[in-house]
C-alpha cells in the first residue's frame, strides 16, 4: 500500500488548545529557506508547547529541490534522527552510510552525537519531501542506522512499528472512513500529523501538513474527508 505523495507543501504557526490536545495548523508556520531547500519547523525549540514536544522531541518537514542535497547539523548533545521519505526517494549519508536510498515506503532511524547528516535528492526533475525527527537524548555516540519498512498492506489499516523513542504508525484512508487509534497505555503522548489529504480529529479539521499533540488520552477518533488520505500517528515513551 504506496503512501508516497505528490512533492506538495503547506502554507506557512497558530497554535490553540482544547482540554488534553493543541493544535499545529501549516498556516503562519516559520520557515528557513535556502537556496536549495525549504524547511517548516513542526516543533522547535522555544515553542509553546508541553514538554517533551518541541524541546526533546522536534520535527522539520523539508522540501529538497532537484538535483541537490541539505547537510544537516547535529552538533550539541546526544541525539538520535529519524527519517521519513513522503514524497521520492532520498540518498542518506552519514558515518554509516553512503548513497544509502531511503523510499517512501521505508524510514530511517540513526543515532548520532555531533555528525553532520547529508540528505540528497537524486532526481533531476522532481522535489522530494521528508520529516525529519530529533530527538534529544543522554545516551552515547554508537551512531548505528537502522532501516526500516513502513508499507501497509491494507486500506484503512494503521502499519505500526517500534521504536527506541516510541511507536510509529501510519495509513491511508479512503473518503468517510471513521476509525479509533487506541493509545498504548505507557505512551506519554501523542502527535498526529496529516502527510495527505485532510482528517477530522478529535472534533478538529486537520489538513495536510496540520498536526495535533493528544495527552492524557486512551484513543483518537477520526474520520478521513478526502480521497487516499494518509495519517502518521506517533506515540511516545520517556527518553533515556
Amino acid at each position: 500500500m504506496r503512501f508516497c505523495v505528490e512533492g506538495t507543501f503547506g502554507a506557512m504557526i497558530t497554535v490553540s488548545s482544547l482540554h488534553d490536545t493543541r493544535i499545529l495548523k501549516a498556516d503562519f508556520r516559520e520557515n528557513l529557506r535556502g537556496m536549495h531547500f525549504l524547511e517548516q519547523s513542526v516543533l522547535s525549540a522555544g515553542m509553546d508547547v508541553p514538554a517533551p514536544w518541541g524541546s526533546e522531541i522536534q520535527l522539520s518537514n523539508i522540501l529538497l529541490l532537484p538535483a541537490s542535497f541539505i547537510e544537516l547539523n547535529t552538533d550539541g548533545p546526544g541525539q538520535r534522527h529519524l527519517f521519513i521519505p513522503v514524497s521520492g526517494t532520498m540518498l542518506f549519508n552519514s558515518k554509516t552510510t553512503h548513497n544509502q536510498p531511503v523510499s517512501c515506503e521505508e524510514c530511517i532511524s540513526l543515532e548520532s552525537h555531533g555528525r553532520n547528516i547529508t540528505i540528497q535528492n537524486p532526481y533531476t526533475e522532481h522535489n522530494i519531501q521528508f520529516l525529519h525527527f530529533r530527538f534529544i537524548t543522554k545516551g552515547n555516540d554508537r551512531n548505528r542506522h537502522s532501516i526500516r519498512s513502513i508499507a501497509g498492506t491494507r486500506l484503512n489499516h494503521f502499519n505500526t512499528i517500534s521504536l527506541t523513542t516510541g511507536s510509529l504508525s501510519i495509513g491511508v484512508f479512503t473518503g468517510r472512513t471513521k476509525g479509533v487509534y487506541p493509545l498504548k497505555p505507557a505512551s506519554a503522548s501523542a502527535m498526529v500529523y496529516v502527510i495527505h489529504g485532510a482528517f477530522e480529529l478529535e472534533d478538529r479539521l486537520l489538513e495536510q501538513n496540520d498536526a495535533l499533540l493528544i495527552w492524557n488520552k486512551e484513543k483518537i477518533e477520526f474520520e478521513a474527508l478526502s480521497e487516499h488520505a494518509i495519517l502518521l500517528v506517533f506515540e511516545n515513551k520517556p527518553i533515556n
